[in-house]
This record gives structure tokens, sequence and C-alpha cells, in this order.
């Protein structure tokens, strides 16, 4: 005759603030041993108020209420020596996950680890040894330029379109722009300022008055032997008084300012050059 399986009955643990009650499902009543056979060890308690000793260690069971399945085992990150958990931890300023915890130690999931290597210890970097005298940084000029190899140029256009067109035209390596705010402090960059002084003078004859123009004149008078180009329609005794160089009349063409200060002018047509005979060849004209 076999013996009837019992349903597990739940057994109620009053929480020790007693707010609520906490319901397990007990274990269902194991049947009886067979004759010859002794009974298997347990650590659950046999009875109400009555700790439950195991046969064969002999000990009270801990206290506190019965696990659901004591055969169970626990998840490896609830184990005492699982060091974190895998969750996606989001930062609080930018909104990104944070880094994953490392050998090292991480401060951002508070992950303990070995401690880093000082810097002196560290292994050299392989792209240290791939640096080269010829790779440089974005942005770095190609060529140092020398303090002899300057273009100084001092610029006086008081109208901000001219001006504007006058800067972007120069903006190139070799050349250094310095701007007038009037004619007298062009003057006394030109004559009365120490060395290193400007070497070429860019002034927009179309919005200088006949005061300024007669203000202009102390440059040569003071004995400036720079380059002075003029832009826009000037008359000849201008030219002539204060010995301008190059006039660009409007309309301004691109790179035409670049090639005058440059001391180049590819607008001009060049003139073909006799070609002198070798002394051993013969003279075609006998």
């Amino acid at each position: 005759m076999t013996r009837p399986i019992i349903p597990p009955i739940p057994k109620r643990h009053a929480d020790p603030e007693g707010k609520r009650v906490v319901t397990e499902p007990a274990l269902a009543a194991e049947p009886a041993p067979a004759a010859g056979r002794l009974p298997r060890a347990t650590t659950e308690p046999s009875g109400a108020g009555s700790p439950a000793r195991s046969p064969a260690a002999g000990r009270p069971a801990p206290a506190g209420p019965p696990l659901a399945d004591p055969g169970r085992r626990k998840r490896p990150s609830r184990l005492p020596y699982a060091r974190h958990e895998l969750v996606n931890r989001v930062g609080e300023r930018a909104h990104l996950p944070a880094k994953m915890p490392r050998a090292t130690g991480d401060l951002a999931t508070g992950t303990a680890g070995r401690a880093p290597l000082p810097r002196a210890s560290q292994p050299p970097s392989p792209m240290a040894e791939l640096t080269s005298g010829r790779v440089r940084a974005r942005g770095t000029p190609g060529k140092d330029i020398a303090p002899g190899e300057q273009v100084r140029t001092l610029i006086y256009a008081p109208e901000a379109v001219r001006a504007a067109w006058v800067e972007n035209e120069l903006s190139h390596a070799p050349i250094t722009i310095q701007i007038g705010r009037s004619v007298s402090a062009v003057v006394a960059a030109l004559v009365k300022d120490p060395p290193p002084r400007p070497e070429v003078l860019v002034v927009d004859f179309e919005a200088l008055s006949t005061r300024e123009l007669a203000e202009l004149h102390a440059i040569r008078q003071e004995g400036w032997p720079g380059r002075l180009i003029g832009l826009g329609n000037i008359a000849i005794e201008v030219r002539a008084s204060l010995r301008i160089d190059e006039v660009l009349e409007p309309p301004l063409v691109h790179d035409t300012l670049l090639d005058c200060v440059a001391g180049t002018r590819h607008s001009v047509v060049t003139t073909a050059c006799p070609v002198l005979p070798k002394m051993d060849e013969p003279r075609r004209d006998k």
C-alpha cells in the first residue's frame, strides 16, 4: 500500500517589524524510509519552535526561515567571491555608459583591483617608435620662417570692404600684416618706431583726403626706403612725389596684390632673351 503524497503547506513567518507577513511554501513530507535503511540527513526544522539536527553533523541548523529550494545553487554574481555585476551603468553628466571594470580597478564602478603601474615602469607605446621627423601635426607650418625672410607689410585702408580684400590677398606664410588706423600712425610706424620696420606699404588712395595725402609725404621726406603700393586711380604727380612702385587700378584681380608684394609680376609679358652661340660653333652669317 503506497502512502499518499501530501501537497506543500504554506508557512507564515512574521516580519520583525510586524508590518507584513512573508509566506513561503513548505516542503512536502517525505515518505518513511524502508526497512533496513537509515533516514536521510536534513537541515530543515522538524517541528515548530525546535531546531532540526543532522544525524551526520550533530549541529543545529542556522536560525531563520528555510530556503524555498535548498538544492538550488546561487547565481555567480551573488556569491561572495564575485567581483562585480555586469550592469550597464550610465553616467550622470554625459548620459553615456560608464566604462567596464578593468583589472587595475575602476573608479566609475568602484571595484577593487591591482594597483596601477607607475608611469616609469609602464612599457613604451608602440606609436612612440613610429614617430619620425617628417611626421607633423595638423596645422604645423611646413617650413620655419627665419626672421630675415619675413615680408613685413603695413596696410592703410579705411574702407572695410577694401581692407578685407587686402588681408585676404596677403594671408600667406612669409608675409606678416600690420593694420594702420590713421595716417599719423602709419608715418610713426615707418619712420619713428625702432627697427625692424615694415618694408611694404599698401595704401588705398581713393579713401584719402587732401590733408591725409599731404601728411603721407612725410615717409619719403624722412627717408623711408620701402616699397609703396597704391590702390585706385592715382594722379601722375602723386605717383612721382611719393615714388609709388606699383599701382593697382580697379577692377582688382585675384593674386595681383600678392604678386606685387612678393616681387613677382606674372601678368607682365616676358621678353625673349637672345641666345649666345658657343665659341666652337661656326657663325652662320658667313
